[in-house]
C-alpha cells in the first residue's frame, strides 16, 4: 500500500513538473529585432521601353569633393522626379561651390551637416576667406558669379552653419555688412530685416 501511494505521489509531481515547464515555455516570445531593415520609398518610373517599375527614391543631397592636398569643395546631387540617377552638379561650371575651397574634410563636414539639403543651400567659402550661404547651382538664381544668397563675407563659419540649419521655405540669414538680413531661400533678395544678431535673424527663418 504505501510503494502504491509513494508510486502515485512520484507521478502527480512528475506531472507538476511537466505541466510548470510547458506552461513557462508557453510565455517565451521570440524576440523581435531591434534593428529592423527600413526599406527605401520606392516610386514608380517609366522606362525607355514604356514599361512601369518601381525603383528606390533618390534624395537630394549635398556631397564633399576631394581636390587633393586637404582641400575640399561641396556640390549638389540632385533629384529628378521620375529618374532613379541624381545630376551631379560638380559636373556643371559653377557646381564646385566656393570661391576659395575649404581647408579639411572636417570643415566640409561641418557645412554638409548644417547645410539644407531639400532647397540646396550650404555653406561655401568666399574669395576673403569668409562665409556664405550659397545655393547648390553656384550662379543664377543665386549671385551669377557664385551662387551666393546675398551679402558680405561672414567671418564666423559657425554664424554661417546657424544660418543655414535653420532655413527653411521662410527664407536664410546673410550678413549684409553692419546687420543680419533674412533672404529668399531660393534666390537673391531679402525678404527681412535688419536684425543686430544671426541668432535673432535665424528666429525669422525656422519653422
Amino acid at each position: 500500500m504505501k510503494d502504491r501511494i509513494a508510486t502515485n505521489l512520484s507521478f502527480v509531481c512528475t506531472m507538476i513538473g511537466l505541466s510548470l515547464i510547458v506552461s513557462g515555455c508557453s510565455k517565451v516570445h521570440p524576440k523581435k529585432n531591434p534593428n529592423p531593415s527600413q526599406e527605401s520609398p520606392l516610386s514608380t518610373i517609366t522606362t525607355g521601353a514604356h514599361e512601369s517599375v518601381s525603383a528606390e527614391v533618390p534624395q537630394s543631397r549635398f556631397e564633399c569633393k576631394n581636390l587633393g592636398n586637404g582641400r575640399y569643395r561641396p556640390y549638389y546631387l540632385q533629384a529628378i522626379a521620375g529618374v532613379t540617377e541624381l545630376k551631379d552638379y560638380s559636373l556643371t561650371p559653377k557646381g564646385l561651390l566656393g570661391q576659395n575651397p575649404m581647408s579639411s574634410l572636417e570643415e566640409c563636414s561641418a557645412a554638409l551637416k548644417n547645410a539644407n539639403h531639400r532647397y540646396g543651400v550650404i555653406c561655401s567659402r568666399t574669395g576673403l576667406d569668409g562665409w556664405k550661404p550659397t545655393l547648390y547651382t553656384g550662379t543664377v538664381p543665386g549671385r551669377a558669379d557664385f551662387g551666393y544668397l546675398g551679402g558680405s563675407s561672414i567671418v564666423k563659419f559657425e554664424d554661417c552653419l546657424k544660418s543655414t540649419a535653420a532655413s527653411s521655405e521662410k527664407g536664410v540669414c546673410f550678413w549684409g555688412g553692419s546687420a543680419w538680413f533674412a533672404g529668399h531661400i531660393d534666390r537673391e533678395g531679402s525678404v527681412a530685416g535688419p536684425f543686430p544678431t544671426v541668432d535673432r535673424c535665424v528666429e525669422s527663418t525656422k519653422l
